[in-house]
C-alpha cells in the first residue's frame, strides 16, 4: 500500500502546484474519518474537489483520498451511491446547471456490484461523459471527442464482480487545455513518464490506479495539464 500512497502524494502536490487558491488533503483514511474531516471543511469554507476511494489488495475495505479547495466553486458531492441513483442524480443536477467532474467507481469487498462517488460544479463547461465502457471503445470515443476539441479530464477504470475485464469511465471538457494522458502502464513506466512530462511544464491532475483481472500489480492511469 505505500507504494499507492507515494503516488497519491505525487498527484495531490501536483494539483496544489496548479494554482488553486487554498487546499488541502487527505490520503489513506477510513470512510468514518473521511466524512467527519468533510464536514470540518465545509464548515471552514472548503468543498471538495476530488474524491477517491479504491480497495487495496488484501484489505477488508476501501480507504479514502480527497482534496478540499477554498475557491468561489458551487459543488456537490455525493459517494457510495448505488448506479441508477448515481444516475438520476446526475440528471437533477445537470438540469439545475451543474456539470460532472469526478467520477469514482469501485467494487466495496464482498459487493455485488460498484458504488459511486461523484462531484458536480456549476459552471459554464461544455461537457461530455460515458461510464461502463469496454476499453477499445472508450479508446475510440476519446479520438473522436478530441478531434472535436475535447480534452479528457477525468478517468476511472475498475473491474465489476465476476467481469473478466475492466469498465472504463471517463469525463471531457471543451477547451483549449494542453494535456498528455496513460493509462493501463506499469508502475515504473507511469513514474518515469511523469518525471519526464513534469520537465517539459506538466502537471499530474488525474491519477487511477486498478487492478485487471489476474495481474499480480496494478495498470495505472494518469492525465497531465501544461500550465
Amino acid at each position: 500500500m505505500r507504494y499507492i500512497k507515494s503516488m497519491i502524494v505525487l498527484a495531490l502536490l501536483s494539483l496544489i502546484g496548479l494554482g488553486l487558491s487554498s487546499t488541502d488533503y487527505a490520503y489513506g483514511w477510513a470512510r468514518t474519518d473521511f466524512d467527519k474531516n468533510n464536514e470540518q471543511h465545509l464548515a471552514e469554507g472548503y468543498h471538495l474537489i476530488e474524491v477517491n476511494a479504491y480497495v487495496p489488495p488484501g484489505a477488508n475495505d476501501a480507504i479514502w483520498n480527497g482534496v478540499w479547495s477554498n475557491d468561489n466553486e458551487d459543488t456537490q458531492f455525493a459517494y457510495g451511491w448505488a448506479r441508477q441513483d448515481f444516475d438520476k442524480n446526475n440528471e437533477q443536477l445537470y438540469a439545475q446547471g451543474y456539470h460532472l467532474k469526478e467520477i469514482n467507481a469501485y467494487v466495496p469487498p464482498g459487493a455485488d456490484d460498484a458504488a459511486w462517488n461523484g462531484i458536480w460544479v456549476k459552471n459554464n463547461d461544455v461537457t461530455q461523459f460515458a461510464y461502463g465502457w469496454a476499453r477499445q471503445d472508450f479508446d475510440k470515443n476519446n479520438e473522436q471527442l478530441y478531434a472535436q476539441g475535447y480534452h479528457l479530464k477525468e478517468i476511472n477504470a475498475y473491474v465489476p464482480p465476476g467481469a473478466d475485464d475492466a469498465v472504463w469511465n471517463g469525463i471531457w471538457v471543451k477547451n483549449n487545455d494542453v494535456t498528455q494522458f496513460a493509462y493501463g502502464w506499469a508502475r515504473q513506466d507511469f513514474d518515469k513518464n511523469n518525471e519526464q512530462l513534469y520537465a517539459q511544464g506538466y502537471h499530474l491532475t488525474e491519477i487511477n490506479a486498478y487492478v485487471p483481472p489476474g495481474a499480480d500489480d496494478a495498470a495505472w492511469n494518469g492525465i497531465w495539464k501544461k500550465s
